[in-house]
């Protein structure tokens, strides 16, 4: 059979001009190459594909990395504001008890229990941050920031004033808020130490970092208890920052009393 096939086509290509001959070959040729071509096509697109695969895997797996750092973070963060706040309130309100039982100083017992109360609300509205950020729907921090200076200037303790600068973008859920809880005591302090006084808050967001700072205006007539760094709770507030990996600094100067907390971002 091969004998036959091979005298056939040996007959075929003698009886064919040799015009015709070259134009077969190359339709051949083409289609040989087009044949080739696709066949790589086939191969480097299966390639692209599972590299693609790879790469969506791995950015889920990145994904579900950070939201489970993220998560850690906020649950010792939640961990921190609930054992401050409960700790201190429960230090208050032993104080009381004593002063009521051992010394009959009501005055004194109702200072403490305001005090306590304040802790409450505080660390209850921290831990509330604390868990809408692990819900994910923790607000901007700048609309959380202007939420607070409404509501410390509508109970009359001091006017604020908030200005954001810079592209604004979200931090972590730990510094934003470390820096709500810096914004928040600052403010306190502000109304406890210079009430009255003009508070001056202002956000901004630099190359990597994002910067609170809260000032207040001097204070005209000294308050009977004092101002200045001691009563400013300062060692909580660094610790804080510290845990989101920012830094803090506070004291007196010529425009008043400022505090400054930097965090990356």
């Amino acid at each position: 059979m091969a004998v036959l096939g091979s005298a056939a086509l040996g007959q075929w290509l003698r009886d064919r001009p040799i015009a015709d001959l070259g134009s077969d070959a190359a339709v051949v040729l083409v289609v040989v190459v087009l044949g080739l071509v696709r066949r790589d096509y086939r191969v480097k697109a299966e390639h692209a594909r599972l590299l693609l695969e790879q790469a969506e895997e791995a950015r889920r797996e990145h994904a579900r990395a950070a939201a489970l750092d993220e998560r850690t973070r906020i649950a010792r963060e939640l961990h921190d504001v609930l054992a401050h706040s409960l700790g201190s309130l429960a230090i208050q309100l032993e104080v009381a008890d004593a002063l009521l039982t051992k010394h009959s100083d009501v005055d004194g017992a109702l200072a403490r229990v305001r005090r306590a109360r304040r802790l409450a609300i505080d660390g209850l509205a921290e831990a509330r941050i604390a868990v809408a950020a692990l819900r994910e729907d923790v607000p901007p921090l700048a609309d959380a920031l202007e939420r607070l200076a409404a509501e410390h200037s509508g109970g009359g303790a001091n006017p604020v004033s908030l200005t954001v600068s810079g592209v604004a973008r979200p931090p972590g859920a730990d510094a934003s808020v470390a820096l709500l809880g810096v914004a928040r005591e600052a403010l306190t302090n502000a109304g406890k130490h210079a009430p009255g006084a003009k508070v001056f808050v202002t956000l901004d967001h630099l190359d990597t970092t994002i910067q609170l700072t809260v000032r207040n205006e001097p204070v005209v007539v000294s308050r009977a208890d004092g101002g200045g760094p001691s009563g400013y709770g300062l060692t909580g507030m660094a610790e804080r920052v510290a845990l989101a990996g920012g830094r803090l600094t506070a004291g007196p100067g010529d425009s008043g009393w400022q505090v400054t907390a930097e965090v990356p971002g």
